[in-house]
C-alpha cells in the first residue's frame, strides 16, 4: 500500500475516530457526573502517611526510597506503597474533581524528581495509585461504614479522576502536588486537608 492510498484511507475514517473519541468522553463526564450526584461529599481528613528512608546515589542516578499508606474515610490504612523512585526528590500528585458544589480528591501519582518542586505542568511518569483502592469496581477510599453503591459511585469519580487514558474534563479536574522534599529521612509525615480544602503536609 503506498503512502498516499493509506493518507486516504486515514483521512475517511478520522471523522469516526473522533465521533468515537468524543462520544467516549462524553459518556465518562456523564457516568462521573451521575455519580457526583448521588453521593454526598467525601469528608477525609487525612489522604496519605508517608515516610522517607533516604536516598542513594549510583552509576544509573539518585534513587529515593519510602513508604506510603493510603488512608481512607474512617481513617484506616487500605494500602501500602513501599519502594524506591529514580531522583532526589519524591512528590505525590492528587486529582479533584469539582461538580455539583461538591469536591471529590484522589491521590493519583507518586514520582521521583531531581528538582524541588516548580510550577512547570510537564507530564511525570510515576507510580499510578488508583489500581491501590480501586477494587472490583468499587472504591475503597470510603471506609467501614459505606455501602456497596456508595463505593461503586465513588468508582466512577475517580475513574474519570484518575483515568489515563485522553480525556476531556471539562474543566472539572484539578491537579494538585505536594512536594515532599523538606522530609527529613526517618520520620512520619501525613498528607492531609486543611479547613479551606488545602493539601497539607504535617509531620506526625
Amino acid at each position: 500500500m503506498s503512502k498516499n492510498s493509506f493518507s486516504i484511507k486515514f483521512l475517511y475514517i478520522l471523522p469516526f475516530l473522533l465521533s468515537l473519541f468524543a462520544f467516549y468522553n462524553f459518556i465518562e463526564y456523564a457516568v462521573c457526573y451521575h455519580s457526583v450526584r448521588a453521593i454526598s461529599e467525601i469528608k477525609n481528613e487525612e489522604y496519605m502517611r508517608i515516610m522517607i528512608y533516604g536516598s542513594s546515589d549510583s552509576v544509573s542516578g539518585s534513587t529515593v526510597s519510602a513508604t506510603f499508606s493510603i488512608i481512607d474515610s474512617n481513617g484506616n490504612e487500605i494500602a501500602v506503597i513501599e519502594r524506591s523512585w529514580s531522583g532526589s526528590y519524591l512528590s505525590v500528585e492528587f486529582n479533584r474533581i469539582s461538580m455539583d458544589g461538591k469536591n471529590f480528591m484522589f491521590p493519583a501519582k507518586i514520582y521521583g524528581t531531581n528538582q524541588i518542586l516548580t510550577k512547570s505542568k510537564k507530564r511525570t511518569r510515576g507510580t499510578s495509585l488508583a489500581k491501590y483502592y480501586n477494587d472490583n469496581f468499587q472504591c475503597m477510599l470510603l471506609g467501614a461504614g459505606s455501602t456497596y453503591e456508595q463505593r461503586k459511585k465513588l468508582y466512577s469519580i475517580s475513574r474519570f479522576a484518575t483515568m489515563t487514558l485522553p480525556v476531556i474534563d471539562f474543566g472539572f479536574k484539578n491537579i494538585y502536588t505536594v512536594d515532599l522534599s523538606a522530609c527529613r529521612t526517618g520520620v512520619y509525615y501525613s498528607i492531609l486537608k486543611d479547613s479551606f480544602g488545602n493539601l497539607v503536609l504535617q509531620q506526625l
